[in-house]
């Protein structure tokens, strides 16, 4: 058969690249698992490109080849659980055993039983219509109507912050909208960002509800955890967690809140162990007194004291009689029962923890002392380039070290121009450390890992800057990632000089696969500034006998805790980013603000960890 539209927008071509969207297949390689472009599924509906992927299923746009016109296909495909045979198969491939065909068993089944009943639910204008629903290729399918725009997540990323004027245009209607969701008997369990999409005419339509639920069976009820960090509640994270219109609620203005800030909130398990919402940005934003009081009440961690209902929430932006502490009037039991209920949550929480903690990561290694040797080494140079790597006497940092400071060469040591030896602290380039624009940037201090013949591989001492691995929360691998084009873009140009240029490598990066996790590693790139991998931290750190141990715990500057990087008030150390792939690749190898490495749960939007840039440079 032959079809003349393109598998990226639909629209009639007569050849790629696309005139329309530029979109071209042979330049855009597919993710391995998902559907080949130009699948037909149900025997009229033609699938193209991915248009995103969650815990529950992918997206493609797609055509209806009986009523001529586009539409957006969901395939229940859960995180974890299936595979593609292969890129150009659409059978899949699901874990084996009774106890997990039973889950796929009941998750197709929920999957058609939910499209059915949110195919009720279509004469609510702000929510995606349910045209069909079918089991084939041994998942389930729902096909939606297309719908064109932006993100809320694309827009924020390109204008950071809304003001309350500009935020309330795209709430009230969502709002309102998830108020007739919920009485229609569903709850969404996945609002954020990128499931709420702005139209070119003006309107918010919500996206995705695959992961909804029928309130009226899931009160208290064993299911399948959706979970996004950031914006979704604590009952989330459990099993028996018991999701409701309240849920909603707290994803709901988890989202205002990053609208209102720019800043993704701790997720709610961080929160029950200490960490704080921001809440001054909102006030430094402009937002009114008594739309904080509402946020803030909607985001409680305790179900039974959180705003119960979307209108109440609406009606509390709007009414500037809101209050930051909520009577409790319509909740049933005392205080201190509303209370054991969060204790008993987070207690649950933190046994989830150490189940992943033994199953997922090595042990902290013990603290070995601070190096002791005093040799402070001249800097070698390059023949005819005047950059320099200065040396400095490796210290222990205090307790309250948040920074560092630029590094000095004594005069008398400039002449012996000793050999660079692993473990040594070398200072080279230049970024803004102290937080304090007006006195310039600070010299950048490396802990030397490797000496390999005249090139030295250094990592930087401490956390640089905060940046989200990849700005959308999407599939994504080091080669693809926004991280990756910041440090050999951004940082690579703000630090060095043309000369310091000049000795850096250009480093062939090879694919690094997560031995825990089944994942896409991605492609080989060549970069200047990069990441470390899983591979690499055991072979230059873990595994190093030269390099002191605790050079996995990693200090931010002041300036990378001004940028929102999550400082642990206990080591003073930050968690910091690794370029490995981890669950689904919608999360990435890190190491934790207590050096334990994580192999499967940073997710990549997040904006709080801490940048430790690498490099390679020439020292003879």
């Amino acid at each position: 058969m032959k079809f003349d539209r393109c598998f990226g927008c639909m629209e009639e071509i007569h050849g790629y690249p696309c005139p329309v969207c530029g979109f071209d297949p042979a330049q855009a390689a597919a993710p391995n698992y998902v559907l080949p472009y130009g699948a037909i599924l149900n025997g009229r509906y033609i699938v193209g490109k991915m248009l995103g992927r969650g815990g529950f299923g992918i997206t493609y746009i797609g055509f209806d080849l009986m009523l001529q016109r586009k539409v957006a296909v969901k395939e229940y495909f859960p995180s974890g659980q299936v595979s593609r045979i292969s890129p150009i198969s659409t059978e899949l491939q699901w874990l084996d055993g009774e106890q997990a065909g039973q889950l796929r068993e009941n998750g197709v089944r929920a999957c058609l039983r939910e499209a059915r009943k949110m195919a009720k639910i279509g004469d609510i204008p702000e929510v995606v219509r349910v045209l069909d629903c079918f089991q084939e290729n041994d998942t389930a399918y729902i096909v939606m109507d297309y719908v064109s725009g932006k993100t809320l997540m694309s827009v924020l990323l390109e204008q950071d912050a809304m003001t309350w004027t500009q935020a309330k245009e795209i709430f009230v209607p969502a709002m309102q909208a998830m108020e007739q969701v919920h009485q229609a008997g569903l709850v969404h369990r996945d609002i954020s960002p990128d499931n709420l999409m702005l139209t070119p005419d003006g309107r918010v339509m919500i996206l995705d509800l695959g992961a909804a639920k029928d309130l009226a069976i899931n009160k208290g009820a064993s299911s399948a955890m959706v979970v996004k960090g950031g914006f979704s509640p604590p009952e989330q994270y459990a099993q028996q967690g018991g999701s409701g219109s309240w849920t909603d609620v707290y994803a709901m203005a988890a989202t205002m809140y990053h609208s209102l800030t720019g800043i993704v909130p701790p997720t709610a398990v961080d929160r029950m162990q200490g960490e704080p919402v921001n809440w001054a940005l909102l006030e430094t934003g402009g937002v009114p007194n008594h739309v904080i009081a509402a946020l803030q009440n909607a985001m409680k961690l305790n179900a039974r004291e959180r705003t119960q209902t979307m209108a109440e929430l609406l009606s509390q932006c709007q009414s500037k009689s809101a209050h930051a502490s909520r009577p409790g009037a319509n909740h049933s039991g005392s205080q201190k029962k509303a209370n054991a209920a969060v204790i008993g949550l987070a207690v649950a929480l933190c046994a989830m923890t150490v189940v992943l903690v033994t199953l997922f990561v090595k042990a902290k290694p013990e603290p070995q002392p601070a190096p002791t040797k005093t040799v402070v080494q001249a800097e070698p140079t390059v023949s005819h380039v005047e950059p320099t790597i200065a040396y400095t006497k490796p210290t222990a940092p205090s307790s309250n070290q948040t920074k560092p400071t630029a590094s000095t060469v004594p005069e008398e040591t400039q002449a012996k121009k000793p050999a660079v030896n692993v473990n040594d602290i070398v200072s080279f380039g230049h970024y803004e450390q102290d937080g304090n624009r007006s006195n310039g940037a600070e010299a950048i201090e490396w802990l030397v890992l490797d000496v390999q013949g005249n090139k030295a591989l250094l990592l930087s001492r401490y956390a640089l800057d905060a940046q989200p691995f990849h700005k959308k929360y999407e599939y994504v691998t080091w080669d693809t990632s926004t991280i990756r084009q910041w440090l050999n873009g951004t940082f690579y140009n703000s630090a060095f000089s043309e000369d310091e240029k000049t000795i850096m490598e250009r480093t062939t990066l090879l694919p690094d696969r997560n031995p825990y996790i089944k994942c896409d590693s991605g492609r080989e790139t060549a970069d200047y500034v990069f990441l470390l991998s899983l591979e690499e931290v055991d072979a230059f750190i873990q595994s190093n006998g030269n390099i002191d141990k605790d050079a996995l715990l990693c200090y931010p500057t002041d300036y990378a805790v001004q940028q929102g990087t999550y400082k642990n008030k206990d080591t003073g150390g930050c968690w910091w980013w690794l370029r490995t792939s981890a669950d689904d690749n919608l999360a990435v190898c890190s190491v934790n603000s207590d050096t334990i490495i994580d192999y499967h749960d940073g997710t990549v939007n997040s904006p709080k960890a801490g940048v430790r840039p690498a490099i390679w440079v020439s020292i003879g």
